[in-house]
């Protein structure tokens, strides 16, 4: 098991995460046979919360997705392994894995190097991860506005593609994702963030809200036995925080 995605990232950066998911070998059923408080939030994607020490931790299967015929959700998933759960999601700066236990980062596709860069780069084929779900277009606005990273050429260049296909998002998710971008980057980060994205992705779903780095596919090295979902979960504040901070050293 290992922390996966925005607390791995957030904590690179050097910013307290919100909240942990982690992703696993385990199946759903695994994950509730090991914890007495569960609740099958997305059992039919292979995810499940973990309800530990009054909080809640979500718990993802290894999964590779199948197509996306909504824009929204795979119509159907496959468990799989770890590289291939990270290769299906969006960004790179989002892909990073950590194993607690070993204190080892796992970057199956240059993520931290994108940190590091400041950019937002899709994973795979950006025009299969945008097309995929068209809601992830103002994800890196979101992104964009929040860590005044910049976009790559490529994923740009989705962006531009799909652009006017984002009314296919229903309106709650783009108005729930214009409201975390206002309230994670601010006035400000909004505007720098118009300045990095072009407008044509940015202006139809806020017209509409007033009418209603290379993929890697490299083996990683032998290691330790990655954790176990037991020894993630407890003082998963503490292990994140404090072992990437090392990481990134």
């Amino acid at each position: 098991a290992y922390f996966a995605g925005g607390c791995v990232r957030d904590a690179l950066l050097g910013i307290e995460p919100k909240d942990y998911d982690i992703a696993t070998n385990a199946t759903p059923e695994t994950v509730q046979s090991i914890f007495r408080k569960t609740i099958p939030i997305g059992i039919q994607f292979g995810v499940i919360q973990v309800r530990y020490g009054g909080e809640g931790f979500e718990v993802a299967t290894f999964r590779t997705d199948g197509g996306y015929t909504d824009g929204r959700r795979p119509d159907s998933i496959v468990f799989s392994t770890a590289q291939a759960d990270v290769e299906r999601r969006d960004f790179t700066m989002n892909g990073l894995l950590f194993d607690p236990v070993s204190e080892r980062l796992l970057d199956f596709v240059e993520g931290e190097k994108d940190l590091k860069k400041g950019l937002i780069r899709a994973i795979g084929n950006p025009l299969e991860r945008i097309k995929e779900d068209r809601l992830r277009m103002l994800r890196a606005v979101r992104f964009a506005a929040r860590f005044q990273f910049e976009v790559e050429a490529k994923t740009m260049a989705a962006l531009v593609e799909f652009a006017s296909s984002i009314g296919q998002v229903s309106m709650e998710r783009v108005r729930e994702e214009l409201f975390r971008t206002f309230r994670e980057g601010g006035e400000d980060g909004f505007l720098q963030a118009s300045t990095k994205v072009p407008i044509a992705v940015m202006a139809r779903p806020l017209s509409s809200s007033t009418t209603s780095k290379s993929t890697s596919t490299a083996e990683p090295a032998p290691a330790p036995a990655p954790a176990a979902l037991t020894d993630v979960i407890p003082n998963t504040k503490t292990k994140v925080k404090t072992k990437t901070k090392r990481q990134s050293k």
